[in-house]
């Protein structure tokens, strides 16, 4: 009963919220440099969290900027009202999206594909490395 009670405050204060705010919440806990650490994947079998060494950054910027290390341009981002991190990169050569359901906690955020370009699932795992 309790969970339920919680989950019914935390809807009602999304709920009351607009679009901009939403954003605001998720933005001001994002900034920062991300670095890949793990890789969540499955070979037919069960999944499993294998470690990255060298993993690639992400560092997200006032105005919605992103730097990401594997891309030849910088990127913007944006969060859905469901939650879903949007980064859009517009290189030279091409345009195209990323959307991650997001997870976070303390210094860790897990980015899982939405939709999946994998059977059975996968995901990658950041460390926070700076704080912006």
């Amino acid at each position: 009963m309790k969970n339920l009670f919680s989950a019914f405050v935390i809807s009602l204060l999304l709920g009351s919220c607009g679009e901009n705010d939403i954003d605001n919440i998720y933005t001001a806990s994002i900034k920062g440099r991300w670095q890949l650490v793990e890789m969540y994947s499955s070979n037919g079998g069960p999944g499993q969290w294998s470690s990255v060494a060298d993993g690639y950054t992400y560092t997200f910027l006032e105005g919605n900027i992103v730097i990401a290390d594997k891309f030849e341009c910088d990127g913007a981002y944006q969060f859905g009202d469901d939650g879903r991190l949007t980064i859009t990169f517009s290189c030279p050569d091409s345009q195209f999206n990323l959307t991650y359901k997001i997870e976070s906690e303390d210094n860790l955020m897990v980015l899982t594909p939405d939709p999946s370009p994998c059977d059975e699932g996968c995901a990658e795992k950041f460390k926070r490395v700076t704080r912006d």
